[in-house]
């Protein structure tokens, strides 16, 4: 690991020492799109100071380079959005994007930032958003301000997300050549290349989401999803984050859409306030682990926090085509519980990945249970000092999703315990200490 880290540093630091920078004219749209395309990979794109409206619904493009575009500062330069989207970084081979010092504000009516990466199959690693003002606190329904569309990983840190309801950070998991309109095709359901790669814990393949904070500025019951997996699902790590007014959600398999698939949600705090004060995290599919949070939840009961784990197919409010409901009657579900028929539904709460579509067939789903420890109100849970283990799970159908054996000694989650040779990986994430991420 150690090896990694200082290859990634000497890497960094030899991209610096050749970049070229091009300054842009101004923060306008067109400026800045015209510093990008005379770019090259390598180059770093300047912003000044400014506080410009965007009114095209034209997003900024960038197609396939590995560049870097810096702003002033989050407080210096402001791009307000009136229509479409902020930028939009269409990526294959050349991950190695960075857009970073930037205020947006506004009324976009479509993603600030959107990473889209769907012309090969094969995970692509290298991006990174940081230390940028998402300032949409005087809206409602600012939709999803990060969107990252297609099986590539990178970083998002340091940013300051200020909302009152909608999705601040969605994966979308699946490519374009996967058929997940209503119908399956050789590849499946929407994200079944994803969900055909191993089991991953602790590595680099996966979104890295560390040192925001989310704050949810309404004052009456509004949801604010701080990350959310759709439509392909994703792969996550949710670390040391501060969040007000807001939780952490993955959406269930349905219609022909794979639901989140592994998801690390650790040292961070989680504080309810009277827009959201409710569970810190709602997990509807996949697996993964959360321990070492601090919660200051006003749920029922007070100041006690929960997660909710539930599977929409299993309760019968998913029963849509072509996945419908669960039942032993599917080839991708199961047959292995009498007391829940299809047990383990697809994508459920506690099974791993690393199946292609073709060989999902009945039990073929291996287990792997969610585990959840260390989550308390504490100051001491996310900062590894003196934590009471207080979590409570609310696991729903019951019968489906349990921390007790199903007849063939299986479980789905387990609370109050650690994962088995679990080991984080290392942090900070080596792409978040200052050196610029792009090279030749």
């Amino acid at each position: 690991m150690k090896k990694y880290f200082f290859l990634l540093i000497y890497f960094f630091l030899t991209s610096y020492c050749i970049a070229n920078t091009i300054n842009s004219r101004s923060c306008n749209q067109v400026d800045i799109q015209n510093a990008i395309n005379i770019s090259k990979d390598g180059d770093i794109i300047s912003v000044p100071a400014g506080d410009c409206s965007w009114t095209s619904p034209n997003p900024v493009t960038v197609i396939n380079k590995n560049i870097q575009i810096i702003g002033a500062g989050n407080d210096k330069t402001i791009i307000h959005l009136t229509k479409g989207n902020g930028f939009n970084f269409n990526i294959s081979n050349k991950p190695k994007f960075r857009i970073s010092g930037f205020n947006f504000t506004g009324k976009p009516t479509d993603a600030t930032i959107s990473v889209v990466q769907t012309s090969l199959a094969a995970p692509v690693i290298g991006w990174r958003i940081d230390n940028n003002k998402f300032d949409y606190g005087k809206i409602l329904q600012p939709g999803d301000v990060i969107q990252v569309r297609g099986v590539s990983y990178g970083l998002i840190d340091h940013n300051n997300f200020i909302m009152t309801s909608g999705v601040a950070i969605i994966l979308w998991q699946f490519l374009d050549r996967e058929d997940g309109g209503g119908t399956f095709n050789n590849f499946g359901a929407f994200g079944s290349y994803s969900y055909s790669l191993p089991y991953s814990f602790g590595s680099q393949f996966a979104v890295y989401i560390e040192d925001n904070t989310f704050v949810n500025t309404i004052r009456t019951s509004r949801n604010f999803a701080v990350h959310d997996s759709s439509a392909g699902g994703g792969r996550s790590v949710f670390r040391y984050n501060k969040v007000t007014g807001g939780y952490f959600y993955v959406h269930w398999a349905r219609n022909g859409e794979i639901g989140g698939q592994l998801n690390e949600i650790y040292n961070n705090t989680f504080i309810g306030n009277k827009g959201y004060d409710e569970y810190f995290a709602r997990i509807e599919a996949g697996t993964g682990v959360i321990f070492n949070n601090t919660v200051r939840m006003n749920s029922t009961p007070p100041n006690k926090p929960y997660v909710m784990l539930d599977d929409r197919r299993a309760d019968g409010s998913e029963a849509n085509p072509p996945l419908n409901r669960c039942s032993e009657k599917n080839p991708w579900d199961g047959n292995g519980d009498s007391q829940a028929p299809g047990w383990p539904c697809y994508n459920q709460i506690g099974r791993s990945t690393g199946k292609t579509w073709q060989n999902i067939t009945h039990r073929k789903s291996t287990s792997a249970p969610f585990y959840l420890w260390n989550n308390g109100i504490e100051a001491g849970c996310s900062s590894h000092g003196q934590c009471n283990d207080i979590l409570n799970v609310f696991a729903t159908p019951a019968a489906y999703i349990k921390s007790i054996p199903h007849p063939n000694g299986e479980i789905d989650y387990a609370n109050h315990k650690r994962m088995p040779k679990y080991t984080p990986f290392i942090y900070p994430y080596p792409l978040n200490n200052g050196m610029p991420v792009v090279s030749h």
